[in-house]
């Protein structure tokens, strides 16, 4: 086959597959389903934020305690 041949199969094929990939129906979701996913994703942003304040807490930034070790040395 040639180069030009096998293009054309290619365009063909392809042109093919858009055409299913568009007709296609997206699945239906029902409210339920959308509510418990705006839910999970509050959990999951407020677990992210309590992980990164846990971190902090834990270890601090030793720039910040800088000063304060001065006052102790005295």
């Amino acid at each position: 086959m040639s180069a030009a041949g096998l293009k054309k199969q290619f365009y063909s094929v392809s042109h093919l597959v858009s055409e299913k990939v568009r007709a296609a129906e997206g699945t239906k979701l029902d409210d339920d389903f959308k509510e418990m996913e705006r839910k999970v994703d509050v959990i999951s942003k407020a677990v992210t934020e309590v992980l990164a304040r846990t971190i902090r807490y834990l270890q601090p930034n030793p720039m910040s305690t800088q000063p304060w070790a001065q006052f102790r040395a005295n």
